[in-house]
C-alpha cells in the first residue's frame, strides 16, 4: 500500500507539472492502473465485469482529442502549420508530426 501511495504522489506531481493535454491524460491513465482494483472493488458486482472497458475507451478518445490534428483546415483541436516560401499552408512532414505529438512544444517551451 505504501508503493502505491508514492507511485500515486508522483504521479499526481507529474499530472500537475505537465503543460500538455496529451501527457497530463497519460498520467491519469497510469494513476487508474495503480489503483483499479481499489476502484472496482467499490463498484456493484454487474460493473466489475464489463467496467474496465469505458474507462479505456474514455482514456483513448481524450488521448485522441489531445493529440494535434495533422489536416491544415481543422479549426477544432491545436494544429500544425507549416509555410512554403510563397506563405501558403502545406501539411508538416509525417516524422515531425510524430515527434510533435509524442513530445509537444508545449512541454519543451
Amino acid at each position: 500500500m505504501t508503493k502505491k501511495c508514492i507511485i500515486s504522489v508522483l504521479l499526481v506531481v507529474a499530472w500537475a507539472l505537465f503543460a500538455s493535454l496529451f501527457y497530463k491524460t497519460i498520467m491519469l491513465m497510469l494513476l487508474f492502473l495503480v489503483w483499479k482494483k481499489h476502484i472496482f472493488e467499490m463498484l456493484p458486482a454487474w460493473t466489475q465485469k464489463w467496467g474496465m472497458k469505458p474507462y479505456w475507451m474514455l482514456f483513448f478518445i481524450c488521448l485522441w482529442m489531445a493529440m494535434p490534428r495533422y489536416r491544415i483546415n481543422s479549426n477544432d483541436r491545436v494544429r500544425l502549420v507549416y509555410l512554403d516560401k510563397n506563405g501558403e499552408n502545406k501539411h508538416p512532414p509525417l516524422t515531425q508530426y510524430l515527434i510533435n505529438t509524442l513530445i509537444p512544444e508545449e512541454e519543451i517551451v
